[in-house]
């Protein structure tokens, strides 16, 4: 169970650190909808990725943009603005 755990928090990082090479714009559009579709699409552990900014707000997902969602105040999002790995359900 660790190993194939290690293996989803390396997948996610990995994808993550790809898409901060975007610039905003990208991050919110189709194109980038269509990328977290693809990688749900091959990586069936999945439920749903989504793109969250430095302010909580989520900015797109594997289903589009998501509107008036605000996570600031989950604790996955604050561990992860601190740089530790955070796991959860559903948000």
């Amino acid at each position: 169970m660790e190993r194939w755990l290690n293996g989803r928090i390396t997948n996610v990082r990995t994808q993550a650190l790809y898409l901060s090479q975007f610039n905003p714009n990208f991050i919110s559009s189709s194109l980038a909808t269509r990328l977290l579709s693809d990688q749900m699409y091959h990586d069936i552990n999945y439920f749903k990725f989504v793109i969250v900014d430095k302010e909580g707000s989520i900015v797109n997902s594997n289903e589009g943009p998501v509107i008036e969602i605000n996570v600031l105040d989950r604790e996955y999002l604050q561990k992860s603005l601190n740089d530790e790995t955070a796991i959860t359900g559903f948000f």
